[in-house]
């Protein structure tokens, strides 16, 4: 769990050192409503000498306008823990 906007930025940027800057979220669809937006993605990444692939649903939470509550969830939650374990 990440708490705050310093600690998600923090796990952005862990993620782009691990993987030399290649870590890509590309939105291909979105669906909204006035309390939850959800984005269905494209990560990619390379690290390691692999690549990882991969789809995924993140699902913010809105309060007041702003996103209070985030859940990420890849699809084959094994394969983006296995990418990452590898990673220095």
């Amino acid at each position: 769990d990440y708490d705050g906007v310093e600690a998600v930025f923090a796990l952005f940027a862990r993620r782009a050192m691990m993987t030399g800057e290649t870590y890509k979220f590309e939105p291909e669809e979105a669906v909204a409503d006035s309390c939850f937006v959800t984005v269905l993605a494209k990560v990619t990444a390379r690290g390691g000498g692999r690549t990882y692939e991969d789809r995924h649903c993140v699902v913010y939470r809105l309060d007041g306008g702003k996103v209070v509550e985030a859940w990420h969830h890849p699809a084959r939650p094994d394969r983006e823990a296995d990418f990452y374990r590898g990673l220095p």
